[in-house]
């Protein structure tokens, strides 16, 4: 056998609690794993889009916030004495990330315009077909994980990039209607 995989099971969660990326044992019920879990929701509705045929730039971007995601959660993920290190080794989110979506929206947006797309009131979800329901879902998802997020920290730059992350998936679901 050349490939051997790691084992998951570690048996230690078992009486109700894990560990936090920096290693503080907490129970499973702390609301920084309520976040993680709603994050990783998010991240794998994300990942279910870059498959259902969207603009490849569009699929690109989302790969690109996927990533992104990986390093906001191992932030939620470590003690808040800890987040110093955890900058210094670790990709953080910063004022790039969030000007990225922004650029994002406002390239869809922009797009929207120029084919004299309107919105006239509340988004009934559903009306703009199956591709953007599913993106529609996604932004849910988002914005369920950002109320979680704004309860355990006080990091601008993770709040502002998943309240960004909201918005670009509005314009995304606006341009994949249909």
């Amino acid at each position: 056998m050349k490939n051997k995989l790691p084992n998951i099971s570690t048996k230690s969660g078992d009486t109700g609690t894990t560990s936090l990326y920096s290693g503080e044992r907490l129970l499973k019920s702390n609301g920084i794993f309520e976040c993680l879990a709603k994050l990783d929701s998010l991240d794998s509705y994300l990942g279910i889009l870059r498959n259902v045929g969207l603009d490849h730039t569009i699929a690109d971007s989302i790969l690109k916030i996927q990533d992104r995601l990986i390093y906001l959660k191992g932030e939620i993920a470590t003690h808040p004495s800890k987040w110093g290190d955890y900058k210094k080794k670790q990709p953080a989110i910063s004022p790039v990330d969030v000007d990225y979506l922004d650029k994002c929206g406002e390239r869809l947006r922009t797009m929207l315009e120029e084919q004299e797309y309107k919105i006239t009131g509340w988004v009934l979800y559903g009306d703009e077909g199956l591709k953007s329901s599913h993106i529609d879902m996604a932004r849910a998802l988002c914005r369920e994980a950002e109320v979680y997020v704004t309860k355990l920290t006080s990091d601008n730059y993770i709040t502002q990039y998943i309240n960004r992350l909201s918005d670009y998936l509005y314009w995304v679901a606006r341009f994949e209607r249909k």
